[in-house]
Formats: C-alpha cells, structure tokens, sequence
C-alpha cells in the first residue's frame, strides 16, 4: 500500500470566493434565511432542494472532512457541529442530511488509494448517502461481491451520486466452506449511482425532507478495491489506514461519524426554546384573562433554559476534548471512547426532554401542520428512532464501562 501523500489542489472556483476570514459558520450562517424559507416545501417535497445542496457547496460544507490533497478543508469538528446546529434551528432535515453526507467522505479517505482517486476524480464535492447494516448477504465472485438487495434509510439519498452499503459476505479465513457461511464477516461497499436504483418509499412523519429512501441492487459487481471491512474502519486497519495525516485522522471513524447527528436535536431544541418563549410573552389564553407566561410555564421555560445551557457546556466540552486531543497526536483510548459513546446520546435525551416539555405548553395552533413547532416535535422523534440514537443501549454500555465489566450485545446478550 502506498503511502506518499499527492500535492495539495490548487485553490478552486469556490474556495477562490470566500471571503478573506471567512469561516465555515459564517459562511453556512449567511444561507439561514433561505433554508428557513425553504423549511415547509423540503418537508413537503421529503427532500433537500438542489439550490440549497448547491448552496452548501459553494459555502464549503461538502468537503469539511475530504482529506486536503483532494481539495478538502479538514475543519476542526467543533466547527462542523456549530454549523449542523444552526441549521438545524431553522430546518432539521436539511440539517440531518448535512450531517450525514459531510461526514462520509471521512469514510471514503478510510479506503484504498484506487477508491479515493475514483470517487474525488471530479473534485471534493462528490456525495455519498449510506445505508448501513449488513443484512444483505453478498456473494464472494472472482475479484470482489456480487450484491443484489435492497437497502433502506438511505438519507440524502436523491443529493449523492455514491452509496456506501453493508453487506454480509462469508469469512474466508475459516477453514471450511460450513463455517465461512456461519461466520460472515460485515462490508461496508461503494457504489457508484448507475449500479443502483432508488425507491421513493420515504413517507414518514417526521424528517420527511431527509429522503432517507431504499437503494436497490440487482446483481451488481463490487470491485475488491471499493470494499472495506466495518471492523478494520473502527480498529484502524482498512487499505487507506496511512494515507492521510492530520488531526481528523487522529481521532478517527467515531468522532467524526459519531457526532454527526447530535447537533441536530441541540438545533432542534434551540428552535422550540426561541418559538415557545415567544409565544408565551405577554398573551392570555383565548377566551380568557388568564396569561400564558404563568408560573407553571414560566417554569418550564426556565427549566428548558438551563437544561440548554447544560447541554451546550457538556456537548462542547467533549467535542472540543477530541479536537485537542487530536491535535496533541493523541488517538482514543478505551475510556475515552466509551465517555464519547454515552455523551452524545444522553445530549440527545436531555434535548428530546426539553423538546417535549415545551411542546406540553405551545398551544392548540401548534398541531396545524403550517406550525413550525409541530414539524420540529415530529422530527425530533423521527430522529430519536434511528438505531444510533437509541439512549438505552448506551447508557448500559456506559454503565458496564463504568463499573469495569466487559461489554455486552447491544441488548445485553
């Protein structure tokens, strides 16, 4: 494998109109009113616009973790997830699908030379959505996978022009052809939009605009050099481990994929506690004299407030711990990554507190469908169900870490 690192490109058409100073905040920050404008019809049309996908690009958000030598801008987490959030303030969908697809190109620098050279062949904006769990099981052929399946929650689907898929393939290091089946070894694959098929079948009820929709394969072909194992990405020992240098690479898959998601709720909170404190000033419930910013509410605000506050000290606190760490050479170690692991999840839980809390006081107008509150409470438990946000499974690992147990399954088997 080889490891010289190729020249840095030359400064691009959009990198060339930035602003001197400029910052990725600020630059996503100045598309705000646009994205908020477009909040109703991306939940309506249950997708990002190509305006605002394109929007993005030219602010430079698509290639935040693209290694340097391919155009990338390798940004500091902490300004990642400051600009997820902000969106997400104004639209959670758009900020969910940011999320996602600004953290995959993280995973394809994980990849072999040849990968890499192929998917940032037309620069550092190219997309890719993913659709994870390996329940497809492939089958091994001459030179690679032959893949035929279907692949859900698919998020960004209709913006990318790559998918990352997991699949099951048989264990060739078991010496019988019984045990390969037995102990099939997960792949996480790319492939490139004409091998695939997409489904429209993202109707749901809440981050509807995400279209999170099912790829389809039909035999398709996947090259050796476009497959890597889930377990050498997370242990550090795929085709591309060595090729890239620098902070981001220090910390690793989890902490650039695991922070991907939390920012939105922390959004999505910041959003209620702004509408609700607004909508309680100073009114008086209809029909009545009595006021809406009564003690009781009065008391949920305050409470919500401060649990923000909390979670914004908490959530920064570790994502700045990993941008040090990273920046001293020093990768996780086990502790580190099982307090990483519980931090965010338990941000989401304490966000998703708030969320509910407020949405008890925001009044019958908040259920029609042209509220923002309502679109956010739906898409904030839409959220919440995806199976890396789950708060119990973390909280039991966490807990066996705290008391010097060996991990367990997922559920405790």
């Amino acid at each position: 494998m080889s490891t010289v690192a190729k020249a840095a490109l030359p400064l691009d058409d959009v990198a060339a109109n930035w602003a001197p100073g400029s910052t990725l905040t600020s630059r996503v920050g100045a598309l705000l009113p646009r994205i908020a404008e477009l909040a109703a019809e991306t939940d309506r049309d249950r997708r990002v616009s190509d305006e605002i996908i394109e929007a993005l690009r030219q602010a430079g958000m698509w290639r935040v973790y693209v290694p340097r030598e391919y155009g990338g801008t390798e940004e500091s987490i902490l300004e990642v997830v400051r600009a997820i959030r902000m969106v997400a303030r104004v639209c959670p969908s758009t900020a969910w699908v940011i999320g996602v697809l600004c953290a995959h190109p993280f995973i394809t620098s994980l990849y072999s030379r040849q990968l890499q050279d192929e998917f940032w062949a037309d620069g550092p904006d190219t997309l890719a959505s993913t659709s994870g769990l390996p329940i497809t099981r492939a089958r091994i052929v001459d030179g690679g996978l032959r893949v035929t399946g279907r692949f859900p929650f698919s998020s960004g689907s209709v913006n990318a022009t790559w998918a990352m898929i997991g699949v099951s393939a048989p264990d060739l290091s078991q010496s019988t052809p019984g045990n390969r089946e037995r102990f099939r070894t997960p792949y996480f694959c790319l492939v490139p939009r004409s091998d695939y098929e997409i489904d429209d079948d993202w109707h749901v009820m809440g981050l509807a605009g995400t279209a999170s929709r099912t790829l389809v394969l039909n035999d398709v072909f996947i090259p050796a050099y476009r497959m890597e194992m889930s377990g050498a990405m997370v242990n550090r020992y795929t085709k591309g481990e060595g090729l890239h240098k620098g902070p981001l690479w220090t910390a690793g898959y989890g902490a650039t994929i695991g922070t991907a998601l939390t920012p939105v709720f922390l959004g999505i909170a910041d959003a209620m506690l702004e509408m609700i404190t607004k909508k309680v000033q100073g009114r008086t419930v209809p029909g009545t004299r009595i006021p809406t910013n009564s003690v009781p509410n009065s008391m949920r605000l305050a409470e919500s407030t401060l649990e923000m506050r909390a979670c914004t000290l908490l959530w920064e606190d570790y994502i700045k711990s990993i941008d040090d760490r990273a920046t001293a050479g020093i990768e996780p170690d086990e502790d580190f990554t099982a307090n990483a692991g519980a931090t965010g999840i338990y941000v989401q839980e304490l966000c998703t507190r708030t969320i509910d809390r407020l949405f008890a006081v925001a009044g019958g107008s908040s259920v029609r469908l042209d509220s923002p509150i309502q679109r956010m409470w739906r898409d904030a438990h839409t959220g919440r169900s995806h199976i890396a946000n789950e708060y119990d499974p973390s909280a039991m690992a966490f807990g066996r870490h705290l008391l010097g147990l060996a991990p367990m399954g997922r559920w405790g088997g």
